[in-house]
């Protein structure tokens, strides 16, 4: 099979074989992209109904698009060869990695949360594994978490309950098969739900913690005894560093009766995701102050988080004595940004690491490690989340000029690639309220595109001589205009409506004011960086501004560049 070519797929090299077939290496000559060919065993699909039936399923489950599931891309067959192609994933199965010996806790908890979100997502849409087991589930080089062969026991109606079913009474092992991981109601005959596919991940989390499967017995009718009869030795017994709220999570999972299970792998991965998170530092006011300075204005995180965070607090009704700090994460390069998503769950981290190609990764914060989710061509210079958190707009420049992309926040491919004016080379995103989404222009000001047109409109004139404005940031309901004016000692902090613009000036005479960030969703509460006597302080306060009211101002179209 190796260097032959089936469809448009050129096959490279054998990677693995099981029961549901032979898989390889091959290269997509279409797309140039390397993929996973799964060869199915010769004469299980009897005839061409059901390799249409076969296809219209496998193609279903194409539909499941998730960071942390293996993608398939594709079914068909040639000279009588039936072929799945799937995504390539590149690094070890969790059965490897447990060679070595039980995962340290934070790691079990962090993958333990990726596997819950893959199977969140599948039975979201209605698709149970049927046949998770480490042997499934690969962790790449960047501990990012992909589940292999969803549904596929279901595909190729092989359940995975009739298997285990069918080895009663026979003294062959089962040790290196899918029966240490079949829930006890699947042996007694009951059709597989989502619960069936918790039991499952609660028996690798066990594997995961203490290098051990949930029972000793290698023959079949033995370890069904146990699976149905016998309680596992505790996680603590066989690793004495399991935490007790770790056990607890594994042993709710591994409940015989499914009422008594996690009911979803929603409330599985908030449990994980709840032990992951590091306890909190609790610092006083008078040191806020320094840390608030690092969250806001630091190019590491351009400010978003650390807006995020003390609103909530202020927005409380008074400002606190003391505030829980937790640090989110240190960025890898200096040429980094960092955005929290609108409902606070996601931190997107923006990265250029190789020459000509950029990376944007997801973070959970104090959840884990972040994942890569879009790797993208050209210099990234910034980007924003879309209202509803589902999309980011990215700004990049390459040798073949400046573009605005439109990607799904969880990875995928772009929904809309355009090419801007090359003065957007020297821009920064700032938000994205409804349709429109603003830009910072260093040298001309404010900006917006719409998300349904991408015809660039100044808003609010701008530059960086003496007197003219800079730094912008617009509040939620695009109603008001927060920008500094001048430089070094000089610069302050102004306000406007975009109704009326009519500046008013917001930072005392003799203060120099950094870049502020509006608080929360309407327009009446700002916190700003300022510098005094060697010192830099976080000023929060009210605006003063009035309701809002409709938006006007400079709205001048320049043309777009060609492509």
């Amino acid at each position: 099979m190796i260097d032959q070519t089936l469809g448009h797929y050129r096959v490279l090299e054998k990677v693995g074989a099981g029961g549901m077939g032979i898989v390889y290496r091959a290269r997509d000559e279409h797309l140039e992209r390397e993929v996973a060919l799964k060869v199915l065993p010769a004469g299980l699909l009897a005839d061409e109904n059901a390799r249409r039936r076969f296809k219209k399923e496998a193609l279903a489950l194409s539909k499941l698009n998730h960071p942390n599931v293996e993608a398939v891309y594709d079914f068909n067959s040639q000279d009588g060869v039936d072929f799945l192609v799937m995504e390539y994933v590149e690094g070890v199965t969790l059965t490897q990695k447990l060679a070595s010996g039980p995962l340290p806790e934070a790691q079990v908890t962090a993958l333990g949360a990726q596997i819950a979100q893959a199977l969140e997502e599948a039975h979201g849409k209605g698709i149970i594994h049927r046949d998770l087991k480490p042997g499934n589930i690969m962790v790449t080089p960047k501990g990012q978490v992909k589940v292999l062969d969803f549904g596929l026991a279901t595909l190729l109606h092989q359940p995975v309950d009739t298997a285990a079913l069918q080895n009663f009474g026979v003294a062959e092992t089962a040790a290196a098969g899918t029966l240490p991981y079949v829930a006890p109601e699947q042996l007694r005959g009951t059709r597989a739900d989502p619960r069936s596919d918790l039991y499952a991940a609660g028996a690798v989390l066990y594997e995961m913690a203490t290098a051990h499967r949930l029972f000793k017995e290698t023959e079949s009718l033995l370890l069904i005894t146990a699976i149905l009869h016998q309680a596992p030795a505790t996680p603590a017994a066989l690793n004495a560093s399991v935490s007790p709220d770790l056990a607890r999570i594994i042993e709710k999972a591994l409940e015989k009766d499914p009422q008594r299970r996690y009911q979803s792998a929603v409330e599985l991965r908030l449990d994980l995701e709840r032990l992951g998170v590091p306890p909190p530092v609790v610092v006083t006011s008078h040191r806020i102050r320094a840390r608030w300075w690092a969250l806001l204005v630091a190019s590491t995180l351009t400010g978003a988080y650390g807006a995020f965070l003390f609103a909530r607090h202020w927005m409380a009704g008074s400002e606190p004595a003391e505030f829980t700090v937790t640090r989110l994460l240190t960025t890898p390069t200096e040429d980094s940004e960092s955005r929290i998503s609108p409902d606070g769950e996601w931190v997107s981290i923006l990265s250029n690491r190789a020459a000509g190609e950029g990376t944007i990764a997801l973070l959970r914060p104090g959840k884990g490690e972040p994942r890569e989710v879009h790797r993208l061509p050209g210099h990234l210079l910034s980007h924003v989340w879309s209202p509803r958190g589902d999309e980011l707009a990215v700004l990049s420049y390459s040798t073949k000029g400046t573009f605005l992309q439109i990607v799904p926040a969880q990875g995928g491919p772009p929904r809309r690639s355009v090419a801007l004016d090359v003065a957007f080379r020297d821009a920064s995103l700032v938000r994205w309220i409804k349709s429109d989404i603003y830009f910072d222009v260093r040298r001309t000001g404010l900006w917006r595109v719409s998300d349904l047109d991408f015809e660039p409109r100044r808003v609010m004139p701008g530059g960086i001589s003496e007197g003219e404005r800079n730094q912008f940031d617009i509040c939620q309901d695009g109603m008001a205009i927060a920008f500094n004016v001048g430089r070094g000692k000089e610069e302050s902090l102004w306000i406007s409506q975009l109704r009326e613009d009519r500046p008013r000036r917001l930072s005392p005479k003799g203060l120099r004011a950094g870049r502020a960030r509006w608080l929360g969703p309407s327009c009446d509460r700002l916190a700003f960086i300022s510098g005094r006597g060697g010192e830099t302080d976080l000023w929060p306060g009210p605006t003063g501004l009035p309701p809002a009211g409709e938006s006007s101002g400079w709205e001048t179209p320049v043309p777009t560049a060609p492509g």
